[in-house]
């Protein structure tokens, strides 16, 4: 720790105008939202996280994707 992540959001169909929502920790809250599909997040404290990612397309279609105990930050 810390440990450094970069995540990318692979995306299919009609993408233009998609808004990404980053819950890094999977704790429900949303760390970071925008059009970017590529963002970092610093992990600052050892455990274990589950990050997930919201889409929502200007339809208002939304698809949510997540990697259960994806990320593993030790201490040293």
């Amino acid at each position: 720790v810390p440990f450094n992540s970069v995540f990318t959001a692979v995306l299919s169909g009609s993408t233009n105008g998609a808004v990404c929502r980053w819950d890094f920790d999977g704790d429900g809250f949303f760390d970071r939202e925008g059009p970017s599909r590529v963002v970092t997040n610093s992990y600052t404290a050892a455990g274990t996280y589950t990050p997930v990612l919201q889409v929502t397309n200007p339809a208002g279609n939304v698809a949510v994707s997540s990697n259960v105990d994806y990320i593993v930050a030790a201490s040293k």
